[in-house]
């Protein structure tokens, strides 16, 4: 069975939280569909899309838990505790930056929040090619997402200062999983 994802205009129109499942499923090559939430979505799941059917049948929602679940389940989460323990706390860090950005608090008169976030992202990006390891993970495409709305709301002042980030995301740009997203024309964000 494969995998199905409920989401606003079955991702036709955007990717939007849809983006990091997709890169997830497409890097580990699952099988997938994206329904309308209309077309089937299990009820008592909760409201709000995205929501996961899982290959063995179970559903579940929130962009961060159904990434930690796909992390253990396709094998993109770490492989170590300790990794494990960095892919769980990237995700959720990578989400507090994405819901900043949103909300406007990275101001282009006042950069020091945004700075704090990129130079946490440099720090981490400091001993490995991707956040958790030399190898992609569910909290690089969280990253991946969060950087895409850092991009649209926020002129980053001097990206210079981030040389570990532009690295970073010229080897997210060439994984085979964003070159399919990338190829689809459909937008990444609203």
């Amino acid at each position: 069975m494969p995998y199905t994802i409920y989401y606003h205009n079955k991702s036709t129109r955007f990717w939007g939280r849809t983006l990091p499942i997709v890169l997830a499923l497409e890097t580990a090559g699952a099988e997938y569909t994206v329904k309308e939430p209309t077309d089937g979505m299990p009820e008592g799941v909760g409201f709000a899309v995205p929501v996961v059917t899982l290959a063995c049948g179970h559903s579940t929602s929130q962009m961060p838990v159904i990434l930690d679940v796909l992390g253990e389940r396709l094998g993109l989460g770490g492989s170590t505790p300790e990794q494990k323990v960095r892919c769980k706390q990237l995700i959720m860090d990578m989400m507090d930056m994405s819901s900043e950005a949103i909300a406007g608090k990275f101001e282009k008169d006042k950069p020091a929040r945004a700075d704090k976030w990129l130079s946490y992202l440099e720090k981490k990006l400091a001993a490995h090619k991707f956040l958790v390891s030399d190898e992609p993970t569910v909290a690089d495409f969280v990253a991946m997402f969060a950087l895409l709305w850092v991009d649209k709301l926020f002129e980053v002042p001097n990206a210079s200062t981030y040389p570990k980030i532009t690295a970073y995301r010229a080897a997210c740009a060439e994984l085979p999983a964003m070159k399919k997203i990338e190829a689809s024309g459909v937008p990444a964000l609203p």
